[in-house]
């Protein structure tokens, strides 16, 4: 134990030196690596960049204080080998952000050439259109680009698009909403919905809807939302259907249902709302239905 000699000035233990500014800094970029889902797309990184330069303008301006004024500054190995790691963290996670913006707007662009319209998260509406300016600074998006920023949520499928690429819009995996219009939907689209994690709504409008395409929605157990107009409601859909454990809002617009069609819902107890126009299910069929889910709130 070293032995203080008289007159020294005794050191407190929370004196500041480069190496524990730079223990701060790595908490500052693992908070922000950790909460990143909690920011706006994009900003996470700048902000750990940008504590990085602050962190350097920072040491430089102490290093040349140091000098002028005979102060002590000690940049150890250890200190060395923490602004290595605190400087690869943010280059390296912008490096994988830029590859994916890059990858998204590719898959963008691709959509777009196959008709399908495709809307922000950040910008856009329920129906895909710009409700505000595009997020960032723009000295930044132009170094970046846009997508950089921005978060496909909503893609909606005109009637002329081309097949599906799978391998390609695997990217694209914040998508949220989904609507096929004027399409045949086969099992090639129902494995597409299936790599969507976070899609909850989906809207089949004019569609013609394999039964294999119905067996992959079955498997859909994040959806909240299904509305269907103008298609044809049979046996293995509504089996599907009830598979859907997470299921809360069916909507069937224009849809040839039955009573006993109506039947097969009974056992969707997670299912709080239901909308029905234009169909052929009777009064005494939604009597029914509301006896055996007594919670349920049926809209004709």
């Amino acid at each position: 134990m070293p032995i203080e000699q008289p007159g020294m000035p005794k050191r407190r233990w929370f004196h500041a030196t480069p190496g524990r500014l730079l223990v701060v800094l790595l908490v500052v970029e693992g908070s922000l690596l950790l909460s990143e889902r909690w920011f706006p797309k994009g900003w996470p990184v700048l902000i750990a960049i940008a504590s990085v330069g602050m962190m350097m303008v920072l040491l430089l301006f102490w290093f040349v204080l140091a000098l002028l004024f005979r102060w002590r500054f000690q940049f150890s190995i250890r200190s060395l080998l923490l602004l290595t790691v605190a400087v690869a963290i943010p280059c390296s996670w912008l490096a994988v952000d830029v590859q994916q913006a890059t990858k998204q707007k590719e898959a963008v662009e691709a959509l777009k050439k196959m008709d399908v319209t495709v809307g922000y998260s950040e910008v856009s509406d329920s129906f895909g259109y710009l409700r505000g300016d595009r997020p960032g600074p723009a000295w930044v998006r132009k170094l970046v680009g846009d997508a950089f920023f921005l978060s496909p949520g909503l893609l909606f499928f005109g009637k002329d698009r081309a097949t599906i690429d799978l391998e390609r819009l695997t990217v694209l995996d914040q998508v949220s909403v989904v609507c096929f219009d004027r399409n045949q939907v086969t099992d090639v689209e129902g494995e597409y919905l299936l790599r969507l994690n976070k899609l909850h709504d989906l809207f089949l409008t004019n569609a013609e809807i394999t039964d294999a395409a119905w067996e992959k929605t079955g498997s859909l157990k994040q959806l909240r939302k299904l509305v269907l107009y103008n298609v044809t409601a049979t046996n293995t859909s509504l089996q599907c259907l009830g598979k859907i454990q997470q299921l809360e809002h069916i909507a069937f617009y224009n849809v040839p249902l039955t009573d006993a069609d109506l039947e097969k819902l009974a056992g969707m107890d997670h299912l709080r709302t239901l909308e029905l126009l234009n169909t052929q299910v009777t009064t005494a069929g939604i009597a029914r239905l509301q006896e055996t889910l007594p919670t349920l709130t049926i809209q004709r």
